[in-house]
Parts: structure tokens; sequence; C-alpha cells
């Protein structure tokens, strides 16, 4: 999927929980997240921006001497107004960096569906673009992750419910249309993020809370995009 993403428009879904955590983030007055590939790099970043909250997770939890973890239920509840970040998690911000190269990289979650389809559906189309979904995986990126794909199919269904079209004149790969399929085939939001075997990790460690809230569909009107700031950083601001 993205051997070709210099010709495509990305929506990175990691549902658990950094996509859902940045849209979380940048919706409370964050102005800029910084996006590392380590918890080493974003160590070094802080080093240079000490001014930046330090955020994210190793196996789930905030690593020693970080400002927050990568709780999206933490940040709709802190102060952040006016602050930027650095952000360093398992999965997601390595998905969200190996899409450097595409024209336009979104982050989806299931609390910006509608934004996130909204957005992408109609730059995708004033473009000719077409449009890759990435999702942040396991194991650092290199297993299958179900709540990404179905948040991904959650995510074009919305893009598929924003056209005149039915879903049979809609051209989807048959890993969308699997996605889609999957989303469908759930019968509740929670469902989606509590059944799959990270989300039973995540109640392991006491941060039920977090599933409750990235289920939740729509709460936040923000589609956040990757892009270089002056500095040369690659960071998420809100679109």
């Amino acid at each position: 999927m993205l051997e070709h993403a210099g010709t495509r428009l990305c929506v990175v879904v990691d549902a658990l929980r950094a996509t859902s955590s940045m849209v979380t983030m940048l919706a409370r007055g964050v102005q800029e997240i910084a996006v590392a590939g380590s918890i080493a790099e974003a160590r070094e970043l802080k080093a240079r921006m000490p001014e930046r909250l330090l955020c994210g997770e190793s196996g789930g939890l905030p690593p020693a001497g970080f400002d927050y973890g990568n709780s999206p239920s933490e940040f709709a509840e802190a102060e952040l107004n006016g602050r930027t970040a650095i952000m360093a998690t398992s999965n997601g911000t390595r998905a969200l960096l190996a899409t450097a190269a595409a024209p336009l990289t979104l982050t989806g979650s299931l609390l910006n569906r509608a934004t996130a389809a909204r957005v992408a559906g109609t730059v995708a189309e004033q473009q000719s673009w077409d449009i890759a979904f990435v999702c942040a995986g396991n194991a650092l990126g290199t297993a299958f992750s179900l709540e990404d794909t179905a948040v991904c199919g959650a995510i074009i269904e919305q893009i598929v419910a924003n056209r005149p079209v039915a879903i049979d004149d809609v051209v989807l790969t048959d890993t969308a249309m699997a996605a889609y399929r999957l989303w469908r085939s759930f019968t509740a939001p929670r469902a989606v993020v509590g059944e799959p075997v990270h989300g039973q990790q995540l109640t392991k460690l006491g941060l039920a809370k977090d599933l409750d809230f990235c289920a939740q569909l729509d709460r936040y009107d923000v589609a956040p995009r990757l892009c270089r700031n002056d500095d040369g950083l690659m960071v998420i601001r809100a679109g």
C-alpha cells in the first residue's frame, strides 16, 4: 500500500490509541505534535525543545519521564490549549512517518470518522487521487490489527455515504471492501475496540476508560494532517 504513497492520499488509523489521542489533543487546543519514530528520538526532541509536552507509550504505558502517555481520555481532561507536543508510540507514529511521501496524510479514528471521511473524499476527488488506508497494526506495525481495519471500514462507509452513488459504484479494492464489511459486522463501536487482542491487553493494564473513549463516533470535527514544519520536523496539525 505504501509503495506508491506519492500518488495517494493516505489515511492512517491507529484506533488504540495514537490517532485517537492526536485528534483529541488537537481538539483540546494543542497547536502541533512532532512525530517521533522511537522513544529515544522523542527524548532527543524533548532535549532540543523542552517547552513541548513529551507524550507516548511503550508497552501501552508512559515511558519514564514522559509528561503524558497515549491516553485520549486523559488528554480530554488535560489543560492543553496553546501547547505543542512530541509523540512516540509503538505503532501509530511509525505508520505516520512511513507515509511522509504522500501528497497528503490524514489521521483517522472513530472520534473523527465523519470529518476524516469528508476531507479525504473531497480532496481526493478534487485532485483525482486514490485514497490509501494505512493500518498502524500491532507488534511495531508487523501484525494485523482487527480494530484498525474495522475503523478503516467505518471511514470508508462514511465516504461512500457522502457520495450520491451506491457502494457498488465506488471502486474499492478487496482489502477496502473487507474492511467495510468487517466494520458493518460489529453490533456496536465499543465491540470494535474491546474485542480485539489489543483492546483486551489495554483492559488488563487498567485502561478500559480509553476503550470507552475511543469508541465514541464523531466526537470531534478535526482532520489532523501530517506536514513538515519550519524546523524540518514531521508534525501533525489540525486540518
